[in-house]
Formats: structure tokens, sequence, C-alpha cells
């Protein structure tokens, strides 16, 4: 979910820092003089003081990928291609809001990273080249192939940028995987979200926010399975194929139409796709992106209490309570080993947050 983030503590007060951290180099051998940015590194995150050039104050700007950070501290592996639970993305805030003093009302967000990495049945090279056409009519703003290490393709408006990308490429990775995000580039378009703070990024709603904002920016996209398919069954759909997969034709008709002309267009749009199977891909990305985050989200629903209640069986790591509360199973099967088949069945499939259990 959550990846790079800049964020800005005003008016910082850099000696505290400079002693416990001990930053490599941070003034001028000959003189003394303070060199800014003050830069000190921690793993994949930087940490930087700066001082505004007109009125001398000095503030604290961190900018790095929170995902890396926690794999880079648990695993000792640079890369965020895994699943980046809730429950670690607390671990790692109230790590880094600890260490540095990052508190809920201590700064600002300038830049935050939202999106998620899908496994797909497609290449996810081949999806960005062909498929991936245009957002409400406008094309991408970057383009970039990485020598054989992935493909980007970017689509920037005022407030945010919008990237696909082959992160399996990227990491040398079997499974086509696929990664997409959307990039706030502003204080104020991120603190819409509800984000007052570091610390409370972590929040439900928050991530809510985030995800709506996220998913309806990727059902914009223009997506189709393939740009020149055979046989339409009337002019008229032909017709409407091409005005929706020309990016010119597109913003064209925005611009000379309604909001409930468009509307209206779209709909033929849409029945099209689907009597020619032309929106396959498309609708791939979005139920396994929205899966994702149902996904992510719902492994912290699941936790063991810090009390369990005390069983005669003695299950193994409390598995069998869920939020507190004890499930009904067969007693026949508690009173077998801890290592019988059947036990440890049962156990796997209660700790399994997935099968979404309703507790009584």
């Amino acid at each position: 979910m959550l990846d790079f983030t800049q964020f800005i503590i005003p008016d910082f007060q850099s000696q505290n820092f400079i002693k416990t951290f001990s930053p490599d180099q941070f003034s001028n051998i000959g003189t003394g003089e303070i060199k800014y940015p003050i830069i000190y590194t921690d793993g994949p995150m930087q940490l930087l003081i700066c001082r505004n050039a007109r009125t001398g104050i000095e503030y604290l700007k961190t900018k790095g990928s929170i995902h890396k950070y926690f794999n880079f501290y648990n695993s000792g592996i640079d890369q965020n291609y895994n699943d980046f639970t809730i429950p670690k993305l607390k671990e790692c805030v109230e790590k880094l809001s600890i260490k540095y003093g990052l508190g809920v009302n201590s700064g600002y967000f300038t830049g935050l990273e939202f999106g998620f990495n899908i496994k797909t049945s497609f290449d996810p090279k081949t999806f960005i080249e062909n498929n991936l056409i245009h957002h409400k009519g406008n094309t991408h703003t970057q383009m970039k192939d990485f020598r054989g290490k992935g493909i980007i393709k970017q689509f920037e408006r005022t407030d945010y940028l919008i990237k696909f990308y082959s992160k399996g490429h990227q990491y040398g990775l079997v499974e086509n995987l696929l990664r997409v995000e959307v990039k706030f580039k502003n204080r104020r378009s991120i603190e819409k979200h509800g984000i007052e703070g570091f610390s409370n990024i972590v929040e439900i709603e928050v991530l809510n926010s985030l995800f709506d904002f996220f998913y309806d920016r990727v059902k914009e996209f223009c997506i189709v399975d393939d740009l020149n398919p055979d046989n339409f069954s009337c002019g008229s759909d032909e017709a409407i194929f091409n005005l929706f997969t020309h990016p010119q034709k597109y913003k064209a008709l925005r611009k000379d139409n309604n909001r409930e002309a468009i509307s209206k267009y779209n709909e033929t749009f849409q029945t099209v796709l689907k009597v020619k199977k032309l929106n396959r891909i498309k609708n791939e990305v979005l139920r396994k992106i929205k899966s994702k985050f149902e996904q992510l989200v719902k492994t912290d629903s699941f936790h063991i209490p810090e009390n369990p209640i005390l069983s005669r069986h003695f299950l193994t790591h409390s598995t069998h309570y869920i939020s507190g509360k004890r499930q009904n199973v067969d007693a026949k099967i508690l009173e077998l080993d801890p290592d019988h088949p059947r036990r440890k069945k049962l156990r796997n499939t209660i700790s399994n947050p997935r099968n979404n259990f309703r507790l009584s």
C-alpha cells in the first residue's frame, strides 16, 4: 500500500539530532561552518536537515520508501515487491515516529505514494506498451524501458501522478507482477484524506480514503485488450470504439459535450467492449487491486489477544481465538496431540484471516 513518503518537520532544532545520530559530514573542515543539507542515511530512508535561505530557520525532511525500510530492517533485503500489510505498516511507522520524533502534529507530508503489486495472467510489459491507452484523453507524460528490467508508463496531473510498471521485470522475478500506484505531489492533495501527521497514516479511515481515490482514478483509464479488433457488428460500434480509444478524439468529445451525453457515450462504449470481450484485462486489474486491498486490510482484523483465555487443551499460539473469542470446535479434536494432522488442519484453518469467520 504505502511506499515512498516525504515528510517535513518545520522549525527543527538540529543540535540533538547531530549529537544522537552523528551524520557523516555536516561542517566545513577548514572553517567549521555548517554545510546544508546535513544528510543522515538510515537504510532506505534519508533524513536531511535543511535551512530556509530566507529566514535561516532549519527544518527536517525525511524521504524514502517505508515499505523498503521495513524489509531492510526485518530481512536485510532492500525490496518492496512483497505484501506490506497493516501490521507491518504500523510497526514501521511506530519505529520511525519514536526514533525521529515524527508525531501526529510534528509536521506534514509533501509527497506520498499509495499503490499495489498484483499478480496478473498477462505480461505487464506487453500490457503497458499495448493495452494502457490514455487517462481521460491524456496520454502518458513519461515512458521508460529499463533495458530488460521493466518498463514504466506515467500519467501526470496537477496534484498527483499515476504510474504503471512491471515490478517482476524490475526484480528479475518469474511471475507477472504489475505495480500500479498514485503519487500525491503536495501537502494539499495529501491532507484531503485526513492525514494530519506522520503517525495517523495507519488509520483505516485514511487508508480507505486513499484507496477510494486511487481506485476511481484507475477506473478512468482507457484499457482495452486489443486496439485492432475484427468484425464489428455495425459501423456505429466501430465508430464509438475508435472515438474512445483515440486520445485526441476522446478529449474533443469531452470538450464538446455535457456530462450526461458523455455518460451515454460511455455506456455504449462499455457495451461494445463487453460484447467484443475487450474488457477482460481492465476487469482483472480492477478486481485484483480491490482484492489485494481487502486482503491487506483484513490481515489487521486478525490478532492474538494480549491475555488469551487459558485452556486445559494447551492450544498452541492461542490460534483457536480470534479477537479474544473462542470458536466452536469438536471437543474430540482438541483432545488430540497438537501435532496430529486433524489438529494441525484445524489450527491452520481458524488462524487464517482470509476465511473470514463470523464470530458468535
